[in-house]
């Protein structure tokens, strides 16, 4: 067989070439977040004031981030308040699915 076809076509070398080196870590927009929770928790508090009452799963995101933010800044009674109230408000929605509804 010759060096560069296979069976059904040509084979393209180039995908088998090695891509740039990745740095460890995560993307530098994710650093702010990570390495400064005092500002990231800013901003989830402010997304928080705008987010429509109805909109449950971005509030559940926001509320998530501000319990982590908050635990990396020691303020670990906040956090568990936070978090006592995303698992309570999660009880209460699984609970909803569960009862049977009759229609009359």
């Amino acid at each position: 067989m010759e060096p560069g076809f296979w069976i059904g076509g040509e084979f393209e070398d180039s995908v088998f070439e090695e891509g740039p080196q990745r740095r460890p870590g995560p993307p530098a927009p994710y650093r702010a977040k990570r390495c400064e929770p005092q500002k990231a928790l800013q901003e989830y508090s402010s997304i928080s004031e705008k987010l429509s009452s109805t909109n449950f799963a971005m509030k559940k995101d926001v509320q998530e981030g501000q319990a982590r933010c908050l635990a990396h800044l020691g303020r670990h009674v906040e956090a568990l308040e936070i978090a006592a109230n995303l698992v309570s408000s999660s009880i209460a929605f699984f609970t909803d699915l569960a009862i049977p509804r009759t229609v009359s």
